[in-house]
């Protein structure tokens, strides 16, 4: 089992770069998507949770709160020209 950091590559071209407990993604770290979107935040027992933010190839992101792999609560939306808005998720 992985434990501390490194980076593991999968067969569909997607990739984790960051943090390991005991073989799960743990701690700070990057997964990266076969279309080139990407996550980059904090991971706990194997999933998103904590602070992150979702980049997508176009350059939209989205940044909030995760819990368990989803976000929960207010999340930040920011387009590519600038434009700005927030929306709410329940957990």
């Amino acid at each position: 089992l992985m434990h501390g950091n490194g980076t593991i590559i999968f067969k569909d071209g997607s990739s984790y770069k960051g943090g390991f407990l005991e073989g799960q993604y743990n701690g700070t770290g990057v997964f990266s998507f076969p279309d080139g979107a990407y996550y980059k935040g904090e991971f706990k027992n194997g999933y998103r949770d904590g602070q992150g933010e979702l980049i997508y190839v176009d350059n939209t992101r989205q940044s909030g709160i995760f819990k368990n792999g989803n976000f929960v609560g207010e999340i930040t939306i920011t387009f590519p020209d600038g434009t700005v808005q927030k929306q709410n998720y329940k957990e």
